[in-house]
């Protein structure tokens, strides 16, 4: 499995909203920031590093 991160490139933000009427060759999953309106950036993080987060939070 495996866990989508985004992450605006302008504000640096991390909340957004998809939308199908954004979707494009370079925003594919239509994620736009709903702060600045900026087209998301996809971060890729391994499951293993997320798996070490959730266990460390414990």
């Amino acid at each position: 499995m495996q866990y989508l991160t985004f992450k605006c490139p302008s504000c640096g933000g991390s909340q957004y909203r998809t939308s199908h009427y954004d979707v494009r060759e370079t925003n594919p999953h239509g994620a736009v920031c709903i702060f600045c309106k900026s087209g998301m950036h996809l971060l890729h993080r391994p499951m293993s590093a997320i798996h070490q987060y959730n266990v460390a939070a414990r």
